[in-house]
């Protein structure tokens, strides 16, 4: 017994870390010009201070909040996003690395059609960057220096009034930008990988694994009812079913959405399918049921991180498949990885034990959560 109250504690242990307002991109609009590139990047506000960053609950402060500081704090932000930016965003050409110029541009967006900046919403800021070819050629490259668990960059490059399409530049990545000749032009180089099909799949996996903790514990909240490969597949698809409905109205704008009341709400419906665990053993009907409402609200959080990205909303059916199926996919993996690691002893009374302590873990740490993000 010993055994299941440690795993308990540990599982409460994490409970003040909570993954759903984790900053996931920064956004980045580049000019080539005949003889300099011009960018414009969009970042978090919160997300410049350092004891923000280091805090995965902390770091989307809203417009609300931003208001209320000091202008000593403010000017600290420019400070410090300058820093931080200097840090992660590297220039090359053919290798070399370039002194670009990074300065403040504005608090807000330069992203209207995808944000809207309100006291209720995370609160943004623009930086300027700039760097003159002079008589230089060679390769441009653009390299992502973030760590890690950091945000990746969402990257439009623009050339000769045409803009390519988005890409997104991963974590310690390097980005082919252009060809810079002698006479001072500089020719985008196509690329390579666009936002396709494939990398919302991945967008979707990550966003549950490793980044989802809520979402891993809801699916976890799943098994513990009945370890049995049927039922499991079976709840995790009408939950996909729901999500993608709800995520796709909410991308689409057609349903509105406010974090502040569906995160508790999501942490809530945790804590409610572990309780439920505690006195039913078998899936019922109605469960289905049940899964298939939870998974529309699911859906509505979902819809507002994809909401965040800079998503083409007259070409969503492939975001939107993309990263339900990337969601499934993970899903899935947690459920077999479950079922493998419990199969051999499903029978035995320490599983039984070991099926209380977690629901009842699973469900306080919903708890915890609804409280934080009320507060």
């Amino acid at each position: 017994m010993r055994r299941w109250l440690l795993l308990t504690l540990s599982l409460l242990a994490t409970s003040s870390f909570s993954f759903a307002h984790e900053v996931e991109q920064h956004f980045m609009r580049l000019l080539l010009e005949n003889d300099h590139f011009a960018a414009r990047l969009e970042m978090d506000a919160g997300y410049a201070l350092p004891e923000l960053r280091s805090t995965e609950d902390e770091t989307r402060p809203t417009g609300e909040w931003f208001a209320n500081l000091p202008d000593s704090e403010k000017e600290r932000i420019k400070i410090e996003g300058q820093l931080y930016l200097s840090e992660i965003l590297k220039f090359h050409l053919d290798g070399e690395p370039l002194e670009h110029t990074i300065s403040f541009a504005k608090w807000g967006t330069d992203w209207g059609q995808y944000f809207e900046q309100r006291p209720d919403t995370f609160q943004r800021m623009v930086w300027d960057v700039r760097w003159d070819y002079e008589d230089r050629n060679g390769h441009l490259e653009l390299f992502w220096n973030e760590r890690e668990e950091g945000p990746s960059l969402a990257l439009q490059t623009v050339s000769n009034g045409r803009a390519l399409d988005l890409v997104t530049v991963s974590q310690h990545e390097t980005y082919s930008l252009a060809a810079i000749d002698g006479a001072s032009q500089a020719a985008p180089v196509s690329a390579t990988h666009q936002p396709s099909f494939f990398a919302w799949l991945k967008l979707g996996i990550e966003h549950v694994v490793p980044m989802g903790l809520d979402h891993i514990l809801f699916i976890l909240g799943i098994f513990l009812l009945t370890p049995k490969l049927k039922p499991l597949l079976t709840q995790s698809l009408v939950f996909t079913l729901a999500h993608t409905i709800t995520l796709g109205l909410t991308v689409a704008q057609i349903i509105p959405v406010n974090p502040r009341i569906i995160e508790p709400l999501i942490a809530l419906s945790i804590a409610y399918v572990a309780i439920e665990n505690l006195f039913i053993k078998e899936l019922k009907p109605w469960r289905l049921g049940l899964i298939f409402a939870l998974g529309l609200l699911h859906g509505m959080g979902f819809g507002s991180v994809m909401s965040e990205l800079p998503v083409d909303r007259s070409a969503l059916i492939v975001p939107i498949l993309g990263f339900n199926l990337g969601v499934e996919v993970a899903q899935v993996a947690i459920l077999l990885t479950a079922l493998g690691l419990t199969y051999w002893w499903q029978d035995r009374k320490p599983y039984q034990w070991l099926r209380i302590s977690a629901s009842i873990a699973i469900a306080l740490t919903g708890l915890i959560w609804t409280i934080q993000r009320v507060m």
